[in-house]
């Protein structure tokens, strides 16, 4: 589920990733993927879940919100993002 199935093809919308099967898979950490190794695995929902698995860092991440998409949704996510990998440094 998490081979990337879309070699190099350029994706509308992903920074750095493609996909598996149901999930983004991280080829080239660039922009907000910067902060996850190569072959981590994501998963987004529409109310502002996260579910995010790095295996080289060996870290899990699962970030729940309930809210109705707004402006800061993205903001939220990334800062959460960026603390749960400062945690490993």
């Amino acid at each position: 589920m998490t081979t990337l199935q879309t070699a190099d093809m350029v994706l509308d919308g992903l920074v750095g990733g493609g996909w598996g099967l149901g999930w983004e898979v991280i080829r080239k950490p660039v922009g907000p993927a910067a902060l996850y190794s190569v072959g981590t695995f994501l998963h987004g929902g529409a109310r502002g879940t996260l579910g995010l698995v790095d295996p080289d860092k060996d870290m899990v991440c699962l970030f729940m919100m309930q809210r109705t998409p707004g402006p800061n949704i993205d903001e939220e996510i990334q800062l959460f993002q960026v603390m749960a990998a400062a945690v490993l440094d």
